[in-house]
């Protein structure tokens, strides 16, 4: 998608994918709302976007830790995985990360946050 279209359909620019370090999450803020951005390590060197709220009680993921491809929320240690964004720890939990989706263009990323639906503007 090119620069216009990315920006008609949605998308904000977030960072020059070259601030990117591999592994390390990066909170952003973007007029569409924030963002936690994680450059996955290993086989796969995925992107990917998902709100720094953690889905159990609301605790503030980025100032959790981050190992294995795992985030952890700082309130009651609940883990997530970031390709899947599923729970893996308490094992039993249905929970998901809301995962944005991403795009690259022009050597930046462009990141959708879908607008609440209770918004009315």
């Amino acid at each position: 998608m090119t620069v216009d279209e990315l920006s008609c359909s949605g998308f904000a620019r977030a960072i020059a994918v070259s601030e990117l370090a591999s592994g390390k999450p990066l909170h952003v803020t973007l007029p569409s709302g924030p963002a936690i951005i994680v450059l996955t390590t290993g086989d796969t060197n995925e992107i990917v976007a998902f709100s720094p709220l953690c889905p159990h009680q609301l605790g503030n993921l980025a100032t959790g830790t981050w190992a294995n491809g795992r985030i952890s929320c700082p309130v009651h240690e609940y883990e997530f995985d970031v390709l899947s964004g599923a729970c893996v720890l308490p094992r039993d939990e249905a929970m998901h990360l809301r995962k944005y989706e991403v795009a690259v263009s022009a050597g930046d990323l462009w990141i959708k946050i879908p607008r609440p639906k209770w918004r009315r503007d």
